[in-house]
């Protein structure tokens, strides 16, 4: 079973997901209510404490991934194995090991898009 918590702030909202993804239709149902906790233009999607990482997991991005396009989605995973096997996956999302490298990348797009207009 997957228990989520939010945390929103001004700009992103962090989705925490705890403990294993199961059940058929499970990756729909649970990307569709991440996508409409997805209010903000960044949106980090922590996978840190989620086991295992398979193939189910990589389904659940990709349904996110097609439901909330008009976002900026990362994905945050402490494990270095999990974050390997993370971006082996179908999804092109961009995946880290924090949420600070998450931000302070964010931070850096934000500050080269308004330096180059």
């Amino acid at each position: 079973m997957i228990v989520f918590t939010t945390e929103v702030r001004d700009h992103y909202v962090i989705i925490h997901l705890h403990g294993e993804l199961e059940g058929v239709g499970a990756p729909e149902r649970l990307a569709e209510h991440i996508a409409e906790l997805a209010t903000r233009d960044l949106v980090l999607i922590d996978l840190s404490d989620v086991e295992p990482i398979d193939l189910t997991i990589g389904d659940l991005l990709l349904q996110i991934q097609h439901r909330r396009h008009d976002r900026d989605l990362v994905v945050v995973h402490h494990g270095l194995e999990a974050r390997q096997r993370l971006r082996s996956m179908r999804h092109i999302l961009p995946v880290v090991p924090d949420i600070g490298c998450a931000l302070r990348g964010s931070r850096s797009m934000d500050r080269a898009t308004a330096e180059a207009r």
